[in-house]
């Protein structure tokens, strides 16, 4: 696992019966898919009610990130995202309805540590980073696993982890980035060739599985190959 459980079960012990709000009765925290870069927030109201979090690394409050809208829920299932590994964060849940929203108190939380595998997995050597043009320093590079565990990762231009999505007994063998902002990609596990695959998945930024589709599945019986 990419984190382990009882760092996993750390962030849902910590945010447990919290109180947020008027509109807000429970808040609780976990790591989906034992991800370190993220966290999914359960956010229990008194009422239907919009929801918004806004968190940001402690001390840098300047810098805050804030959640899509979620609109008219009493549970609320938010995910924050681009977070760092082995970092202590603060959050603030806002509620209510339309633009008038309503800050509760400021919580905490601490993200996992990358497991030992996964730390320092990549480097960039490149002695002039001036040389590199300009659309690779602010953007990613996507790289795959192809064995088992399979891991889809986005890089900066430092080689530095900033998202990543791993699947158990299977390897992504070929991804791409869609014009939907989704990835797309083939799997497969160690008896399938390089861009042989028997599986077909499409994830959010947010990790969402959006689609899952294995061969044998409707009409689909044959081995596929990009």
């Amino acid at each position: 696992p990419l984190v382990t459980m009882a760092a996993a079960l750390l962030l849902l012990v910590q945010a447990c019966g919290s109180r947020g709000g008027h509109d807000i009765t429970e808040i609780r925290l976990t790591s989906p898919g034992q991800n370190a870069l993220k966290v999914k927030m359960d956010i229990l109201c008194t009422d239907t009610v919009d929801a918004v979090v806004e968190y940001w690394q402690k001390g840098r409050e300047q810098q805050h990130s804030t959640t899509p809208l979620s609109k008219q829920q009493l549970r609320h299932s938010i995910v924050l995202t681009n977070l760092l590994p082995a970092q202590s964060y603060e959050y603030c849940v806002l509620t209510g309805h339309g633009k008038d929203l309503y800050k509760s108190k400021v919580y905490t939380f601490n993200t996992s540590g990358f497991s030992v595998w996964m730390k320092d997995l990549f480097a960039v050597i490149c002695p002039d980073s001036s040389v590199l043009p300009a659309d690779f320093r602010k953007g990613y590079v996507m790289v795959s696993r192809r064995d088992d565990p399979g891991v889809l990762f986005l890089l900066n231009a430092k080689g530095q982890i900033v998202w990543y999505h791993q699947v158990n007994g299977t390897g992504f063998k070929v991804a791409r980035f869609t014009d939907k902002n989704t990835f797309l990609a083939l799997l497969g596990g160690s008896s399938y060739e390089t861009s042989y695959g028997d599986e077909i998945m499409e994830l959010s930024l947010t990790g969402d599985t959006l689609l899952d589709l294995k061969k044998g599945q409707g009409e689909w019986k044959q081995t596929s190959h990009h």
